[in-house]
């Protein structure tokens, strides 16, 4: 059940194990209103709940890559932040990202926790303040 005044959290990640331990840091300080997707196209069945943020993997199980996730969910709310969480650390992929409207890019490391949440503070914060 989803918790009114506390933010709602998409996140798609197709690694079970990052998937588990990233909800359960958000959930301790964050929110507990997070919802797991292994696949983009889950996540697009999903977005007309209109998730206040979507972190998403670059690559993902199934026919579409977070490119081309991140596209539809465009087309359908310009105004979902979308970010995205990869182990990729190639420049070109994250400007890539950038380029097709995501809202931050995080590479999976020692930080990626820590950086999601902070992101998604601001971004609610920026939301109040609209």
């Amino acid at each position: 059940m989803r918790e009114e005044n506390s933010p709602f959290v998409f996140l798609v990640e197709d690694n079970p194990f990052f998937a588990g331990a990233l909800k359960y840091d958000i959930s301790l300080t964050i929110t507990k209103n997070v919802k797991v997707f292994s696949t983009g196209e889950e996540c697009l069945r999903n977005i007309c709940l209109n998730p206040d943020v979507v972190l998403l993997d670059y690559d993902l199980a199934g026919d579409l890559n977070g490119i081309g996730v991140l596209e539809k969910i465009k087309e359908k709310n310009v105004h979902i932040p979308v970010v995205f969480i990869s182990a990729c650390e190639k420049l070109e992929v994250a400007a890539n990202a950038l380029n097709y409207g995501a809202y931050d890019y995080i590479v999976k490391n020692e930080l990626a926790f820590i950086r999601a949440k902070d992101l998604i503070g601001k971004i609610m914060t920026r939301k109040c303040l609209v």
